[in-house]
Order: structure tokens, then sequence, then C-alpha cells
């Protein structure tokens, strides 16, 4: 910003101008409050700035531990906020305020390697078009068994667990039984989208049409 205004001579008078610019040039210069992140202190020396580094940014689906429980951050899926289902069947509004806990459960870990996950799970209608209910759930597998893997991603799609239902991690849950606690490693960081491929009726040379049982579940970002 120019500083021109402030070459004055001893004497000289103060015209509206000059004061106007002045002022004008104080306002500018004032520091601000910088976001919820941000603090600032002034005092007769001048102005502390100082950040918070703990904030994080709390992006959909982010996902906190306290203990054997985690807070959920509101996500949506298909434009819509799910629910969170606790293990003993209480359902929560994901996009309460604040966001709310979601107690976690031993028996929900996979004894064979400590492993369980925060997943979204979704229930389709007969169609597979509609997603008839969408929850929040913590369970001990992602796909269905018929694929005995623990690796919940597929460049083909999710195949579903069955009863038109499928689970996409949100979060992974190492579980530490010496100590009774738990990391957690977080997969979903924004708002989904969600299609699904229905079983295709297949030909197998000029015989009758076969049905594939699995369907495939696509998830990307919206």
């Amino acid at each position: 910003m120019p500083q021109d205004f402030l070459q004055v001579s001893p004497g000289e008078a103060i015209t509206a101008d000059k004061w106007n610019r002045t002022m004008k040039a104080a306002v500018s210069a004032q520091i601000l409050r910088g976001g919820d992140n941000v603090r600032t202190i002034s005092t007769p020396a001048g102005t502390l700035i100082n950040t918070k580094h703990g904030g994080g940014w709390n992006h959909p689906w982010r996902v906190v531990a306290s203990q054997l429980s985690a807070r959920v951050y509101p996500g949506t899926v298909n434009g819509e906020y799910p629910t969170i289902l606790d293990a003993d069947g209480t359902e929560k509004k994901i996009d309460a305020h604040p966001p709310p806990y979601l107690n976690l459960s031993a028996p929900n870990i996979n004894t064979r390697n400590n492993v369980g996950w925060i997943a979204l799970e979704l229930k389709l209608k007969e169609d597979y078009r509609d997603i008839e209910t969408a929850k929040v759930v913590q369970v001990n597998f992602i796909v269905g068994s018929e694929l005995h893997t623990d690796n919940p991603f597929f460049f083909f799609g999710l195949p579903g667990i069955g009863n038109f239902s499928v689970r996409y991690p949100l979060a992974r849950l190492q579980y530490f039984p010496n100590t009774n606690s738990l990391d957690i490693y977080q997969v979903a960081m924004f708002n989904l989208n969600h299609v699904c491929k229905p079983p295709d009726q297949q030909r197998n040379g000029g015989g009758e049409p076969n049905r594939s049982t699995l369907p495939r579940h696509f998830f990307y970002p919206a």
C-alpha cells in the first residue's frame, strides 16, 4: 500500500483527505481473527498470532477413537445421511450436533487377526436401484464369505453380503487385547455415491441363461 500520506512536514495542516487516507490505512492494517484454528491476542507491544494444530479437518466420515468408542462425523451416500447403529441396537442421527459416538464392541472384532471395521451398510430394494436403509455399523467383515478374503477393495466392485446388502469400509479397527485398546485407520474421506450392477442374465453357448449370484456395488466420491 502506498505510504506517501505519511510524508508530512512539521506544522503542516491536517486535511480531510490526509486524515481519511490515514484512517483507511489503519483499518486495513488491523489483524482479524483468522478462523477456528487461529487465535490472536492484542498486547501493548503488538499482536500475538497462534495456531491450533490439533483442530484437524472434519472431513466426511471422519472417525476419531476414544478408548472403545468412536465419534463418526457426518457423511452422505447419494446425498442422504445414514443413521448410526450401536451394538445394542440403538440408532442415532449422524448429523446431530455434536456428532454421536459409536460404542465399539470386542465381539465385532475378528479374533483371527484382531481386525474390525466401521462400515456403511446399505440394504437395497429388490430391483437393486434404490437404497432402502443406510446405516453406519461396526462389523468384523466387509465382503461376503463366498470370496474367502479380508481385502475389501475390488476393481470389479464390491459383491455384497447377501440379502440385497453391501458394506463399504469407512475405517479399519486394529484391536490390541493386551491393553484393551485400538488404532483406527481412516479409509473414506469424501461423501459417497453408490450404484449397483444387478446379477446378469448370462448365456453359455446356446443353452439356457444362467443368473450370476453376485451383484456388483460401486462407490465413488460425490
